[in-house]
């Protein structure tokens, strides 16, 4: 077992540390948030420890980029104000007059 500048025991050896590692490439940041916290109540602020927390930070960082980009993704046109108000209002219209022609449709029978 390794032995860094502090005197603690290095985690590397740690089934815990391990399952981190784990749930971090598997994308379950839960449980390697739950076992960080485990690890750094053991070890302290350790350099791998810190490694760990650093790269689950990264990928909670870039999966909430993302999701606010999957959030915004309506095509540029219809990012002006203008042109979405007047689309709302031409859907609007067709669809009024599609009430209309079922009416119609209806009445006349």
């Amino acid at each position: 077992m390794s032995v860094d500048v502090a005197g603690a025991a290095a985690p590397e050896p740690d089934p815990l540390f391990k399952q981190a590692e784990s749930c971090l490439q598997e994308g379950r940041w839960d449980e390697a948030g739950a076992a960080l916290a485990s690890l750094k109540g053991r070890y302290g602020a350790t350099a791998e420890v810190r490694e760990l927390e650093c790269a689950l930070a990264l990928h909670l960082s870039a999966e909430e980029t993302w999701a606010d980009a999957q959030r915004r993704s309506l095509p540029a046109l219809l990012r002006v104000p203008e042109i979405r108000a007047l689309a709302i209002a031409n859907a609007a219209i067709y669809l009024l007059l599609l009430l209309m022609w079922l009416a119609i449709l209806l009445i006349g029978r």
